[in-house]
């Protein structure tokens, strides 16, 4: 009994201390790891990280919407800005574009007036010619040529006026161009209308002119009053005077001429029209003609017996 007792106690033997020489491990359900330069690390710091990247991650996305939507502000801003600046530009271009256009415009129909006022004043040196071959009076051709002159005289007037008011010949009234012609030393301001018909009543002996008269048969002028003014004026002439009848420029409401010997029903709109006739029965020199529009003056030919 004793020789066991002894066995056992050298089995167990108890430091001084009373304490076991290998304490027990701690009981733990974390494993400890080592982290170079830092130590060992529990597994609870991966834990508490992942917590706050967590956390930083929702705030950090809407810093980086905030700041895509500010720059996007920015960018939409400027677009805007410049957009404005080419729209105000584009308009001022075409502004000026525009204000050509209608100068180049004007300038155009006015040496379309120009040109009919030439026209009108070839005709009536063309009348000239063929009466000087029929054997007429010299005064006649003098009375024509200076008539003529008047007509070059008024063209460029009206040229110079235009020009220096920069206003469209469409625009520009019967009564303007009265006033410029009452620096004429005659009467045929009567006559120099620029649109309608133009009447010349020449004597079929003498080849005077006895009679004149303009009559405004735009359609939105005078129209059908002044039609029926021209055709009491063409009764009211002596039987055998020659009428020498003329549109440089809109003369578009219908007069009727048939008695005349005129075939043409009426100019159409910026036509020019020629026709030398005689009242009475039409006679076999009786000659007409109509031009279209931008084809130029309407010239006529003719010649009257003695």
């Amino acid at each position: 009994m004793d020789e066991d007792d002894h066995v056992y106690e050298e089995a167990c033997t108890v430091s001084p201390s009373k304490i076991p020489a290998v304490g027990p491990r701690p009981v733990c359900s974390e494993t400890a790891s080592y982290i170079p330069g830092v130590g060992m690390r529990g597994t609870s710091q991966p834990k508490v990280w992942s917590y706050a990247v967590r956390k930083a991650i929702p705030v950090m996305t809407i810093i980086l919407l905030s700041c895509c939507l500010l720059g996007t502000f920015i960018f939409l801003a400027m677009r805007a800005s410049s957009l404005k600046l080419s729209v105000i530009e584009l308009d001022r271009k075409t502004t000026t574009a525009t204000g050509l256009s209608d100068l180049r415009l004007s300038i155009s129909e006015l040496d379309q007036k120009t040109e009919m006022i030439t026209a009108v004043t070839a005709d009536l040196t063309n009348v000239t010619a063929w009466l000087k071959q029929a054997g007429k009076t010299e005064d006649f051709s003098g009375g024509l040529e200076e008539n003529g002159s008047v007509l070059h005289d008024v063209a460029a007037s009206y040229r110079a006026a235009h020009l220096a008011n920069s206003e469209p010949p469409a625009t520009m009234r019967n009564e303007k161009t009265l006033q410029q012609l009452d620096e004429a030393e005659d009467n045929m301001r009567t006559t120099l209308l620029l649109r309608g018909h133009q009447v010349f009543i020449l004597n079929e002996r003498t080849g005077d002119v006895e009679d004149k008269a303009a009559f405004d048969t735009w359609r939105k002028g005078g129209g059908f009053g002044a039609a029926r003014q021209m055709t009491t004026f063409l009764e009211g002439v002596t039987e055998g005077r020659i009428i020498v009848i003329t549109v440089h420029d809109t003369g578009g409401t219908p007069v009727n001429l048939a008695r005349y010997g005129s075939t043409i029903t009426h100019p159409g709109t910026r036509e020019s029209y020629a026709m030398i006739t005689q009242k009475g029965e039409t006679p076999s020199w009786f000659v007409e003609k109509k031009s279209a529009r931008g084809a130029g003056p309407t010239i006529v030919e003719t010649f009257i017996p003695t």
